[in-house]
């Protein structure tokens, strides 16, 4: 049990007692409530003591009282703490997930904890991977351990979603822990620690994979043209976007993010040096930020066209 620390202990009421040459006295102390900002009183019970004053007027104890009433006041003050914190904790204890993970999303936002790029792929996760399979209005508290252990089960064996699965761990751990420190559930209301990422979709995949030819994965040089003769009918850009990563090797998000000024056309290199958020709601000019490995390029005079087209 938490010790709150209490105030001098002084006389509060005085009676007499049945007891010749004696009094009956109750004491007092409080403490601050660091939850509520307001002082609590603690009374104790009556105590019978030899009706002798000291200099100040006041009823001259014994040490060994003296031990005894503080620690009955220490012992009331810890409880009555406790009960205040489980009555806040009660009154929170209906927040939803929705509600949690806009206060924690909200704060990351505004005091600018994480690049613009990380924020974006929370909001994408949590849009369209967690509450896909737990309700928004879900209170927290609530939500059965083996719910989202089949969210992460179901992301994990599908193609390269291993990353997607530990990303969507992570936003959740982080959630829950968000909600501990602002006291809307207690830690044994927490299931993450509880919760892996298995084992059986990476052998799956694994398995899978052993069974296919390895070939298959990749387009022909004439595959790739008849995909890209699709995609130019519709979308010219689009298409020159598609045939410059096939021939770097880069990611959409680097291809996205590479500017002018990355772009020596003399030496024909183009610098990665940032990357672009590819996930929904993403504006042109937000979600930026440089690349954990920086790599160079070179182009062509084919690939100079293209870029220079783009």
């Amino acid at each position: 049990m938490e010790q709150v620390k209490i105030a001098n202990i002084t006389q509060k009421t005085i009676r007499p007692a049945d007891k010749t040459g004696y009094i009956e006295v109750k004491f007092r102390t409080y403490f601050n409530n660091q939850l509520t900002n307001k002082r609590r009183e603690i009374l104790s019970d009556w105590y019978t003591i030899v009706n002798k004053k000291d200099t100040t007027g006041k009823i001259k104890l014994s040490p060994q009282i003296k031990a005894i009433i503080h620690k009955e006041l220490q012992e009331k003050a810890n409880k009555v703490y406790e009960e205040l914190t489980r009555t806040i904790l009660l009154e929170k204890s209906d927040i939803t997930l929705d509600e949690v993970w806009n206060e924690w999303h909200n704060e990351r936002v505004e005091r600018q904890l994480v690049a613009p790029k990380t924020l974006a792929g929370e909001d994408g996760r949590y849009r369209n991977h967690i509450t896909k399979q737990i309700p928004k209005n879900s209170i927290l508290k609530n939500i059965p351990f083996s719910l989202i252990k089949n969210l992460l089960d179901n992301l994990y064996p599908i193609g390269n979603h291993k990353r997607l699965a530990q990303g969507v761990k992570s936003d959740l751990t982080s959630i829950y822990k968000f909600a501990i420190l602002h006291d809307y559930i207690s830690p044994d209301q927490n299931p993450m620690p509880y919760i892996s990422i298995g084992r059986k979709g990476l052998s799956d995949e694994l398995d899978r994979l052993k069974k296919s030819d390895i070939e298959d994965q990749y387009l022909e040089s004439w595959e790739l043209k008849e995909v890209l003769s699709i995609v130019r009918k519709y979308n010219e850009q689009y298409a020159r976007i598609f045939e410059f990563q096939a021939l770097t090797g880069m990611r959409i998000g680097e291809v996205l993010g590479l500017k002018e000024e990355a772009i020596d056309f003399n030496k024909n290199i183009a610098s990665v040096i940032r990357t672009r958020a590819t996930h929904g709601g993403a504006s042109e000019d937000s979600y930026e930020g440089n690349v954990k490995i920086y790599k160079v390029t070179e182009m062509s005079n084919y690939l100079k066209g293209l870029t220079r087209n783009s």
